[in-house]
C-alpha cells in the first residue's frame, strides 16, 4: 500500500510519527492529522501554481504586447527583421510584410527575391552595404525604391540594418524598413516648388534688366520727342513766307528798283527787313541743325542701348571671356545713371584685370540691379550731396572684388540678414525678387554677394567677390 501513496503523503506519516499500517485510532488525533496534511497540500500546491500562473500570465501580457507592438509598427508604416546565423533562424514583423509587399500567410522572400524587388539604380549600392555590415560589421541605412507586390507599384523605403558579433564572428543583423513614400511625394512636390520659385527668382532678374533697357530706351525716346516737337515748332514759325512777301515787292519794282528802295517809304524798309529775316533763318536753322543733331545722338544711343543688349544678355548660362572694364562701363549706361543722373555725383575706380571667363549676363544682372538700388537709395536721401562709387579691386591673383557704394538712405541691422531673403523688400513698390535673383545668379557663376551698412542713413556696400578662371 505505501508503494500507492502519495509521496508527500508518505513524508507527513513519517513526520507525524506514524506509518501505513499504523494510523491513529482517536477521532481527535486523525482530524488534526487531516489538518495538518490539507494544510500542507495547500501551501505545496499554492507553491506550484504560482509559477505556472506567473507564466500563464506572462504569456498573456507578451501576447499583448506583440499586439500593441504591431499596432504603432503599422500606423509608422515600419516593419522590423531578424536572422540568426548560429541558428538559422529569421524572423519577420508583420508590417515588414507589409511594407514589402508580400503575404504574411507566405513563405518569406528569400534575399535574393528582397533584392530583385530593389530598383535597378539602387540595387547594387544597396546590395554593397548590406555585405560590408555581414563582412565588417557596419551598421547601414539606405533610402531605396522597392516594388510592391501587392500595390503593382513602386514605393520608397528607409532600410537600416544593424549587425551583432560575437568576437570577430557576425552572429545575426537585425534591421527595420519604413515605408517613407509619403515623405518622398512631399519632398519632390517641395523640390518642384523650389524650382518654380528659382524660375520666377531669375525671371524677375531678366525682367529687371528688361525693364532697365526698357526705362532707359523710354527716356530716350523722352528726349527725341522733345527735339521732334522743337524742330516742328521751328518749321511752323519760318519766316520763309514773309521772304517770299518781300521778294515779291523787289520783283514788282524791279525796273525803277533803285528809286523804289531809295525814296519809297516800304522800299527804304525792305533792305533791313531782308538782313533782319536772313539773320533769323540763320539762327533757326542753326537751331533745327542742332536739334537733329540732338536727334540722332539720341537714336543711335536708342541703337546702343539695345545692341548691347542683345550682346551683353544673350543666352544665359554660357561662360565666355570678356573685358570687366567694358562690362562694368555698359552695366552704368544700361542702368540710366549715366543718362538721367539727377545730380547724383558717379565716379569709378577699375582696377586692371585679366579677362575674366564666366556667365556675363548673369554678372550683368547683378551689376545693373545694385546701380539701380543704388540709385534709389541716394534719391530718397534728403542729403543734397548724392554719390554712387563703382569699384574695382584685385586683391590677389584668384579673384577680384566689385563694390557699388552710395551714401543714401542706408539699411537697418536687423534686415542686413534678409536683405537677399526671396520676397523680402522695404520698398513700397518693391516685391522682393531683385536682391534675391541676383544672390542666386552670383552662386551660379562661382560668387559671393554680400552687404555692409552701418545703419540708417549711412548709405550702404554691396560687394560682389568674383574668382578669376583661368583664360579659355
Amino acid at each position: 500500500m505505501s508503494d500507492s501513496l502519495h509521496t508527500l503523503l508518505i513524508r507527513h506519516l513519517q513526520q507525524s510519527d506514524l506509518a501505513a499500517n499504523k494510523m491513529p485510532t482517536d477521532p481527535e488525533q486523525w482530524k488534526l492529522f487531516l489538518d495538518k496534511i490539507n494544510r500542507n497540500y495547500f501551501e505545496t500546491v499554492h507553491d506550484h501554481h504560482l509559477p505556472q500562473c506567473f507564466i500563464d500570465i506572462s504569456s498573456l501580457t507578451l501576447s499583448a504586447l506583440n499586439e500593441k507592438l504591431q499596432n504603432p509598427e503599422h500606423l509608422a508604416r515600419i516593419g522590423h527583421w531578424q536572422r540568426n546565423f548560429q541558428t538559422g533562424h529569421g524572423i519577420w514583423s508583420k508590417e515588414m510584410y507589409a511594407v514589402i509587399g508580400y503575404n504574411p500567410e507566405q513563405t518569406a522572400p528569400t534575399y535574393e527575391d528582397y533584392l530583385n524587388a530593389i530598383c535597378e539604380e539602387d540595387r547594387e549600392r544597396y546590395d554593397a552595404l548590406v555585405k560590408r555590415a555581414l563582412t565588417e560589421g557596419k551598421n547601414y541605412d539606405i533610402e531605396v525604391k522597392i516594388f510592391h507586390r501587392m500595390k503593382s507599384e513602386y514605393r520608397w523605403i528607409f532600410a537600416a540594418g544593424f549587425p551583432e558579433k560575437n568576437s570577430d564572428t557576425i552572429i545575426s543583423i537585425s534591421g527595420i524598413v519604413m515605408d517613407i513614400t509619403q515623405r518622398k511625394e512631399v519632398e519632390t512636390q517641395i523640390a518642384e516648388l523650389n524650382r518654380q520659385l528659382l524660375i520666377a527668382a531669375r525671371r524677375a532678374g531678366r525682367e529687371e534688366v528688361a525693364t532697365s533697357v526698357l526705362h532707359n530706351v523710354g527716356n530716350v525716346l523722352n528726349s527725341v520727342n522733345v527735339s521732334a516737337e522743337l524742330v516742328l515748332e521751328k518749321l511752323q514759325r519760318t519766316r520763309i513766307k514773309k521772304l517770299d512777301v518781300a521778294m515779291n515787292m523787289l520783283l514788282d519794282h524791279l525796273p525803277n528798283l533803285k528809286d523804289y528802295l531809295a525814296n519809297d517809304e516800304k522800299g527804304k524798309l525792305l533792305p533791313g527787313y531782308l538782313k533782319k529775316t536772313i539773320q533769323t533763318l540763320k539762327n533757326d536753322n542753326e537751331e533745327m541743325n542742332q536739334e537733329v543733331r540732338t536727334f540722332h545722338k539720341h537714336l543711335t544711343h536708342i541703337k546702343q542701348i539695345v545692341e548691347m543688349q542683345q550682346s551683353l544678355s544673350g543666352i544665359s548660362g554660357l561662360a565666355e571671356k570678356f573685358s570687366l572694364r567694358e562690362l562694368m562701363d555698359s552695366s552704368l549706361q544700361m542702368s540710366g545713371l549715366l543718362l538721367n543722373k539727377s545730380n547724383i555725383t558717379i565716379t569709378t575706380e577699375y582696377d586692371d584685370t585679366p579677362p575674366l571667363f564666366t556667365d556675363k549676363s548673369k554678372l550683368l544682372q547683378i551689376l545693373i540691379n545694385l546701380l539701380q538700388n543704388a540709385r534709389d537709395a541716394v534719391t530718397e536721401t534728403s542729403q543734397p550731396d548724392k554719390k554712387i562709387q563703382l569699384l574695382v579691386k584685385k586683391f590677389d591673383d584668384d579673384a577680384v572684388d566689385i563694390l557699388v557704394s552710395d551714401n543714401g538712405i542706408g539699411i537697418q541691422p536687423e534686415n542686413l540678414n534678409r536683405i537677399f531673403s526671396f520676397g523680402f523688400t522695404t520698398k513700397t513698390q518693391g516685391h522682393g525678387f531683385g536682391l534675391h535673383s541676383s544672390a542666386i545668379a552670383a552662386n551660379e557663376i562661382g560668387a559671393t554677394l554680400q552687404v555692409r551698412s552701418e545703419g540708417i542713413g549711412q548709405g550702404a556696400i554691396f560687394k560682389i567677390t568674383l574668382p578669376i578662371a583661368e583664360s579659355r
